[in-house]
Parts: structure tokens; sequence; C-alpha cells
């Protein structure tokens, strides 16, 4: 049954999927991925969520079997570089240098990457969790968005 109180899962549908291949839980609502003793962590300090709403998520993930979800940040593993988009997992417009592999979506360290002999180009990017793990990779072209390639620089357009 609904409470009234508009904070039941009926209202606020707290929405998970897990990425077993890589180990993470991904949020449905912002696009950020956890390891899965932070999710309710997540749920309750950044959407705000009381226990009973998100309780019967993390018991069915359970019962699912979660072995192959990681404890914490220290474990993740990342996609290889031009990987197809995880479903779910929010996408960045950002650059990547083709010399030394930097990826950011800071404007001004793109203007400023001088560091080494590649371009910076154009990327879309994921990334696990912006405040956590903050390690980016580009993502392929089969999401119909532009692909870091040699052929499209960036330093005019910054």
């Amino acid at each position: 049954m609904a409470s009234t109180d508009g904070n039941s899962l009926l209202t606020e549908r707290p929405l998970v999927r897990c990425e077993h291949r890589y180990g993470v839980m991904i949020c449905l609502q912002c696009g950020s991925a956890f390891p899965k003793t932070r999710m309710a962590v997540h749920f309750r300090v950044y959407h705000h969520y009381r226990f009973d709403v998100y309780r019967s998520i993390l018991e069915s993930i359970k019962r699912e079997g979660t072995d192959a979800l990681i404890e914490c940040w220290k474990d993740l593993q990342y996609p290889p570089d031009r990987s197809p988009p995880i479903e779910g997992l929010k996408i960045h417009n950002g650059f990547a240098c083709t010399g030394c592999g930097t990826k950011t979506t800071n404007n001004k360290i793109a203007k400023d990457h001088f560091k080494c002999a590649g371009n910076v180009i154009e990327a879309r990017l994921q990334c696990w969790n912006i405040a956590r793990a903050q390690r980016y990779g580009t993502v392929s072209a089969s999401d119909g968005l532009l692909p870091p390639t040699a052929t499209n620089p960036v330093s005019g357009m910054l």
C-alpha cells in the first residue's frame, strides 16, 4: 500500500541496474555507479530516501546473488576505451588527448593541454561516479555520438 506522505516506493521509484561485468550497481536516476556497500548510503544521502523506500530493492539484489558485485571503490574495474556505452551510466561531453590519453570534461584543462605531442579531440566519456571514481573512459560510436578520433581535433574550437 502506498503511503500518502509522498515518500513511498510507488511515488519515488528508485531504480537500480546491476552491471555484473564490472561489479557495480548503477543508479538509473542520476546515472552514477557504486559498489554494493555504497548504494544504501547513496539513496539515503543523495536522494534523501528513507530506508523503507529502497529496502526492497536492496533485498532483491541480495536474493539474486551479488557475488560478482564489488565491495568498495578500490576494487573497481574499468571498461576499455571506445567500449559501447554502459546502459544507465551518464555520458559526458568532453575531450581526450591522442598523445597521452588524458580525458577531461573541463574546457580549460583541454585547452591548456600542451604536455605531449597529441591532439586534443572531442569525446563522449563515461565514468562510474563523478565524485569518487572520476576516471573517464571513451564511449564508442555505437551510441550515435561523436567518437574520439584523430581526425576531429578541437584545438580551434576551445
